[in-house]
Order: C-alpha cells, then structure tokens, then sequence
C-alpha cells in the first residue's frame, strides 16, 4: 500500500510515471521516516517534505538524470546513499544497476570535492578563531558551544580523510569507531565529549583542516544568501 502512496504523491508532484526511470526508497522500521528518490527522464528537480496523514516524516527527492549524472561526479554522498541503501521499487533495472555501479565505484574510494571541502576547512577556520579568541575572553557556556559546533566539521572531514562515505549523521560516529584506528577515534570522542584540552584540538584542527586554502567564490550569478555552501 505504501508503495501505492508514493507513486500518487509523485503524481501529485506532476511526475507522469512514463517519465520514471526508478524510484528507490527506505521505510520504516530501516528509517524513522519514508525517504523517496525518484530520477525521472527530463522533469524539473524538486525536493517535497511533508507529515502524510499517519503522522509519518516524508522526504521525496526528485532529480532528471541529467542533475543525478551531475551529483554523481560531484561525489554528493546523498544521492550515492540513495542508490546504495535504499530499496528499488520500479523503473528501469538495467539504468538503476549502472547508477548503481557508479555510486558503488564512488564509495570504494570516497572522496570529497575540493571545493566542498575547503567549505568545511572554511567553518572549521572561523570557529577555532572564535574559540582562541586572545582578545576578548567568552562566558564557559559560549566557549563550550563553540567546541560543540567544531565538533561537527572535523567528523566531517575525518570521514573524507579515511574515505569513509558518509551515511546518515546518526552513523558517522560507528562509521568512524569500524573504520579508524583506535587512538585516533579515542581523541574524536573526548572532542564530542567536550573533554578536549586546547593543546589536542589544535592538533586535532591542524589534522584535519590543515592550511586553509583560499577560496573565491563568484556571487554574481548566485547571490541569494550570503552563507556559504
């Protein structure tokens, strides 16, 4: 029945099932809500999340597959996961197993674009400067929210130094404890823990971020929101 539901939500999307070339999707009790990706021939990408009339959490993801080809030389880890880890459920077979392959290929070896990664350097740059502000001590509580926030870009790039795809948020830290060497998961746990003297984050900063390049961005064709992404 739920696979019912998802085809007349696309429909509702304006997504005729003749343009479908597959849809893939993850649902309770493997996912605390009903994730939908769906790669259509030539229909507009769009992203649709809503409660359905039972109170459940949806996410409907919607590409052409000519954007899917492009998040996949991106190496977006979104969309590589969708491939990988959610149920196929109708379309073109021969089509989903080369996506398929290709985001298998990507997670062998997973790496993360340059320019998404000196993104994420960029965070780790402006909050490590906030946190050994020499000019103007903070209160313990902004200090230890400081730490908490550079908690979550560092993970991030430990996961692409140890080409670890990354899957959902709620396991990056077991991605991290199988896939790392012990030691060096121990110093990312006392960083989560806030228990993380300065001497260690620095060096866990310098590991991780290294020297920030410099980053230009043109925002004359975007220039929507000034944070950067």
């Amino acid at each position: 029945m739920i696979y019912k539901d998802i085809i007349n939500n696309l429909s509702d999307y304006g997504i005729n099932l003749k343009d479908i070339l597959l849809v893939t999707t993850s649902i309770p009790p493997k996912s605390s809500d009903i994730d939908v990706y769906c790669v259509t021939k030539k229909a507009k990408s769009s992203v649709h999340l809503f409660y359905d009339r039972n109170g459940i959490w949806n996410e409907f993801f919607i590409d052409n597959i000519k954007d899917t080809k492009v998040k996949l030389e991106n190496k977006d880890e979104i969309v590589i996961n969708f491939l990988l880890e959610m149920n196929f459920i109708i379309g073109d077979k021969k089509i989903y197993k080369i996506l398929k392959t290709k985001a298998q290929s990507l997670r062998s070896n997973y790496m993360l674009p340059n320019n998404r990664s000196r993104i994420i350097k960029y965070r780790v740059k402006v909050l490590s400067t906030k946190f050994f502000n020499p000019i103007k001590p903070i209160d313990e509580i902004q200090q230890r929210f400081i730490l908490n926030s550079l908690s979550y870009p560092i993970i991030q790039l430990a996961l692409v130094k140890y080409h670890i795809l990354p899957s959902s948020p709620k396991m990056w830290i077991l991605q991290l404890k199988k896939d790392m060497p012990k030691e060096k998961y121990g110093e990312l746990t006392l960083l989560i823990q806030g228990k993380c003297s300065d001497k260690l984050l620095k060096n866990l900063i310098d590991e991780y971020a290294g020297d920030i390049p410099e980053i230009h961005i043109d925002k004359s064709v975007d220039n929507d929101t000034t944070f950067l992404s």
